[in-house]
Parts: structure tokens; sequence; C-alpha cells
């Protein structure tokens, strides 16, 4: 007996099989989300629900054509992010992502979106978040005409898998879209009302990963969760556990009793009525590719070409990094997108002298401002003294090991790494386990992740 789990990202998706009996890993397929779609506007950030179903299929296939006992498949997917379907379905719009930028756009002088839907509501909103999105496709006259509900990505996939014409969704994806109660596990009908969103195109929302129905092979497929909580459950984490991930952006997570919210700190539904408080980096590995990019443009200039370039730069980053003295001053914020909090933050360089100015200061910076970040929103979670274990996942760490020391060394705890990459993918194949009877508790699952070995 196996399943599927898919993982829906920003620029992959991701599928694996897994063996129901053991929990290993028997394949892993991902392939480049190329459904990124062009727009008129330079803050919109959009791609392809058709194009992405597509692939969620052609990966369903490749696993479904050789093996024919799989019990379920469990989908995670990219947070926040919203598009519109018809009564029946029907894509109406594209996937406007977490990244879209509608909501920093200006209201009124000095005030944005995102900024007069927080004051009318009393929400922590972003640019970004799912209702912060449509709310300025109300003011703007966006929505499309015969939209009968919005949802996330997964959920379309979930729908579109099982022939069904109406989006559920799960409450670790219906809080990535904003105006949700913690308390009630509900969006928030004050809140909805005082931003004139009607309650009625917002999908039925669920407590539980359930059952949304079968695929026309008879293959049952399960509510689509966020991909936060999907690596946190892949990864292993439990109560004791600070879990980070960095990929584009960067994520450090703990699961909490206390349900108060903070400008950095987000208190997400979990699995049953757990919570995680999750501290967000919108610019995690990004920034450390980002300075891969400008050595490339450097080196076009003046005609030539190093590769391999990560390697080069993680060398010379570790080569300074084993010195007594490392970065004497020299730092670099690494917040290149903003914040959560502050879309306007940006970046800067200190400590720069004659002796810094060089390019191992500015790979080892990068990589310490990447760490810097989550360790200063981590100080910020209530429950953080409770930690006994550090688990890294996402590519940033897995494919650096001189990012998962700094990690270490940072937390002052060693950092264990699952064996198998792509945890949410993972995470969310052991989570159908349990789901579909194979497993009558989650944790039964999750206790057959393995990890790779220490550094």
């Amino acid at each position: 007996m196996k399943t599927i789990g898919l993982d829906i990202g920003t620029t992959t998706v991701c599928g694996v099989l897994v063996d129901g009996n053991t929990g290993c890993l028997i394949q892993a397929r991902t392939l480049p989300n190329d459904a990124a779609l062009p727009s008129a506007y330079a803050w919109e950030r959009k791609q392809n629900p058709q194009r992405l179903e597509a692939i969620c299929r052609d990966l369903i296939h490749h696993f479904t054509a050789v093996n024919e006992d799989i019990a379920g498949i469990g989908i995670s997917n990219q947070m926040h992010g919203i598009l519109y379907v018809d009564a029946i379905g029907h894509a109406l719009s594209p996937l406007y992502t977490w990244q879209d930028e509608s909501g920093n756009q200006p209201f009124v002088p000095d005030m944005s979106f995102a900024d007069r839907l927080r004051s009318q509501t009393g929400h922590a909103m972003a640019t970004g978040y799912g209702l912060t999105t449509h709310w300025y496709h109300l003011q703007k006259g966006l929505v499309p005409t015969g939209a009968a509900k919005l949802c996330t990505i997964g959920d379309y996939i979930a729908m579109r898998l099982t022939s069904s014409t109406t989006p559920r969704i799960h409450t670790t994806n219906a809080a990535s879209l904003g105006l949700f109660s913690l308390a009630t596990g509900e969006f928030d009908p004050v809140a909805l009302h005082a931003a004139d969103i009607g309650i009625d195109i917002l999908p039925q929302v669920s407590q539980i990963v359930e059952c949304v129905g079968q695929t026309p092979e008879g293959i049952p497929v399960s509510l689509a969760i966020g991909d936060n909580q999907a690596g946190f459950f892949g990864s292993g984490s439990n109560h004791d556990t600070i879990f980070v991930n960095v990929g584009t952006s960067g994520q450090v997570s703990m699961l909490t009793n206390d349900l108060s919210q903070s400008t950095s700190i987000d208190v997400r539904p979990y699995l049953g009525k757990q919570r995680l408080a999750v501290g967000c980096s919108l610019c995690g590995g990004d920034a450390y590719a980002t300075l891969k990019k400008f050595y490339e443009r450097t080196a076009s200039l003046f005609g030539m070409q190093f590769e391999p370039m990560y390697d080069t730069m993680n060398a010379a980053a570790t080569t300074l990094y084993s010195t007594s003295d490392r970065l004497a001053g020299f730092a670099v914020d690494t917040r290149l997108r903003g914040t959560r909090a502050n879309a306007s933050q940006r970046g800067s360089i200190t400590g720069l002298g004659m002796d810094t100015f060089t390019p191992e200061h500015l790979n080892l910076g990068v990589l310490i401002g990447i760490c810097d970040e989550l360790y200063n929103l981590s100080a910020q979670i209530p429950c953080l003294s409770q930690a006994q274990r550090l688990v890294g996942s996402g590519n940033g760490l897995r494919k650096n090991p001189l990012l998962r020391r700094i990690f270490s060394d940072t937390f002052e705890m060693p950092m264990r790494v699952p064996l198998y990459e792509e945890e949410a993918a993972y995470g969310v194949a052991l989570l159908a386990l349990h789901t579909f009877g194979v497993y009558t508790t989650p944790e039964a699952a999750q206790a057959l992740i393995p990890y790779l070995k220490a550094d």
C-alpha cells in the first residue's frame, strides 16, 4: 500500500511516492513550476492554474502508471495566494500568489490597501494575503464576473482531481488568507463585515484533514494543507522542536498554546486543535541567490563566466567563518523584500571598511544575515525556552552545510535534517496514511521519518 504526496510550490511542483508500511520514500519527482504569467502591472505575481493542474496530473500519472495499490493522495500548497472559480469549479482567474504586491499599492497617499484593510478590521493584513488581494480587487472592480468562490491553489487542485464543483479549505490554508479567527476556526464574520467582503465567496472551512472525494480511478484525495504545516509534519517536528525552513523565503516555527499574535509572529492552525507560532522572512534563500546573480552579472560585464558559482561562494565563506575574527563588525541585513510588518523595509550593509569590502565578507555576511533574521524572529516565540531540538529543511539548508553550521552555532544546538527531500510533499503523503486509515494517529505515521547523519 502506497500514498502520493504533492507539493505545489512557487518555483517547483513535487510529487513523492511513499511506502505505507515503512514510510520509505520510493520515488520523488520534481517538475519546474512554469505556470508564471506576464502582467501589465509590475506588482502582480500570477500563475496559470490550468497549467498547475496539468503538472499535478502528470506527476500522479507518473506514479499510478506502474503502481496499482495507491491508498490516497495528499496535497500541500504555497500559502496565501488565491484564484476565483465559477459555480461549477472552473477557474475564472489566474492564481495570485503570495508574492503579489497589490496590497502595497496606495489606497490614498501614505496609506496602502493593506494598511487600510488592517485599520478597518483590526487584523494584521499584509500584501500577498488572499483576502488583501481580494479586497484590492473589490475596490478596483477586478473580481471576475461569475466568481462563485475564491480558494487556494491546493483547494483548486483537490477539487479538480475529484471532479467536485465547490472548493473546500482546511484551516491551515484558510488562516493564510487573513481575517481568520483562531478561537473559532472560521473566518471572522465581524472583520468580513467591516471590510464589506461577502462570506458567500469563501469556501467551507474544515478543521480536519479529511477526504474530499476520489479520482475517476477511485483514489481518495485529502484536503490540501499549507506547505509550512506540511513541512513541519514531514520533518518530524513536535512540541520540543524549533523548525527552520530556508527556501525562497524562510520560516521559523514552533508548536504553541499561546494564541496571541504580533506584528512579527503569526499563530497558525496546525493539525486538530494544535497551533504553530511562525516567524517569516520574505527573502530567505533568495538573498543568497540574489548575491549569486550579482556576481554573475559582474562576471558578464567583464566577459567572464564562473561555474559552479555556489560552490565557489560557499568555499570562500567557509574559510572566513573558520577564522577567529570572522566578520569583524561587518553585517548584512538580508530583508531585501521588506517584512510582513513593514513592506518598505530594505536590507543594508554595515561595518564596511577597507578590510571587509571583500567577496568573502559578502558571502558569509548574507548567510549569517539569513540566519539572524530567523533567529531574531524566534526570540519572539513565547515557548522558545522549551525547545530541545533544531530541525532544518528546505534547499537553502539542505544544500549548504555552512548555513546549517551557522544555524547550529547561533541556536546553540545541533541541526537535524530529514533524510528525504521535499518535506512538504513527504509530509502530506505520510499524513494521507492516517487520513485514509492506515495509521490510527498522525504521530504513528510521523514516527517513520528518518534523518540524515549530523554534520
